[in-house]
């Protein structure tokens, strides 16, 4: 299933094909923090994407929240 997060600083809305690992980083001596864009397939969604989908705003302090499909019979 697909799983929603948010970057820290450019607050771009991502939709990851497998639930993504919270990254710490230090850059010349800049607190960053990102998601693992490396090990999976993402894709960037419009802002406001993730409000629209899930029903509240995400930041980069949330934990992924996994997209669960449900089909009716």
């Amino acid at each position: 299933m697909p799983w929603l997060t948010v970057d820290k600083f450019s607050k771009r809305e991502i939709v990851h094909e497998e639930k993504p690992n919270r990254e710490e980083l230090t850059i010349n001596g800049y607190h960053c923090g990102s998601w693992d864009l490396y090990h999976s397939h993402w894709i960037k969604l419009p802002k406001g994407s993730i409000e629209k989908l899930i029903g509240r705003k995400l930041t980069f302090r949330d934990n992924p929240v996994e997209i669960k499909n449900k089909i009716n019979q």
